[in-house]
């Protein structure tokens, strides 16, 4: 009997620590985890429109048939992640038929620093058009038609190599834009950069934020992730500690 009850705090000390993983895991791991998995899934063609819309949008591509068929991997917004100064970026990896390298450009290889001679290099900045939303396969975006164009009609005269890299983000705007030129794409050394810019300033507007100070979609996901988090796991704290309290009391 006395070793039962020696053994008593031990016991409340194992109950508690199971007591708070199950907590931890039940009641905010998973909500969190499921928050984000909806929250941040990347959004096909195929997934944004019914059978009937995808048989409509597909009469303004070039191969109709074709790009019925490849919906479910045509690339509309991908994922994105926190990133320095224009709060979100797109995540890299490959994401339906976008490729996206590892500094966050929709572009198949990665940029050589210093730039090579004899390349002329030019960046295509922007919101989801600059990004080729919807676009069928990752050259037939704008900033892969211009590089095919440049390199069959002008390099041959001009004895240039010309690389055209795409830094659009869909939901950007003209602030995203410039902080991007100014913070990175100074060091890239381009030659030329591109801005297919308006419509999201226009769109951001119309909804009452001013474009030079506000949160866009994905860094009101990633507050309201942290915001979630903290309440949650406070609660959860406040929850254990009052049972921890009560088992030891008793």
């Amino acid at each position: 009997m006395r070793v039962l009850r020696a053994s008593y705090p031990s016991l409340l000390a194992f109950a508690a620590a199971v007591a708070g993983f199950w907590g931890g895991t039940y009641y905010v791991g998973d909500p969190i985890t499921e928050l984000f998995m909806q929250s941040q899934r990347a959004e096909m063609m195929g997934s944004l429109l019914s059978q009937e819309e995808q048989l409509i949008a597909s009469r303004a591509y070039i191969d109709p048939e074709d790009t019925r068929n490849s919906m479910e991997s045509i690339a509309y917004a991908v994922r994105s992640i926190p990133t320095p100064f224009v709060g979100y970026g797109l995540e890299p990896g490959e994401q339906g038929n976008a490729s996206i390298n590892s500094m966050q450009f929709r572009h198949a290889g990665e940029l050589k620093i210093p730039k090579p001679d004899g390349v002329y290099r030019i960046f295509v900045n922007g919101g989801s058009t600059a990004f080729g939303s919807g676009a069928p396969s990752q050259d037939r975006t704008i900033d892969g038609f211009l590089e095919k164009m440049l390199n069959e009609k002008l390099s041959p005269r001009t004895g240039v190599r010309y690389e055209v890299v795409n830094t659009g983000n869909p939901g950007w705007t003209t602030t995203h834009e410039r902080i991007l030129v100014a913070n990175r794409l100074v060091d890239l050394e381009p030659d030329l950069v591109l801005s297919l810019s308006g419509n999201n300033d226009v769109h951001w507007g119309i909804f009452g934020h001013n474009v030079l100070w506000f949160r866009a979609y994905p860094d009101e996901f990633f507050w309201q992730i942290v915001e979630y988090h903290f309440r949650r796991v406070c609660l959860a704290s406040i929850t254990l500690s009052g049972l921890t309290t009560i088992m030891m009391a008793g």
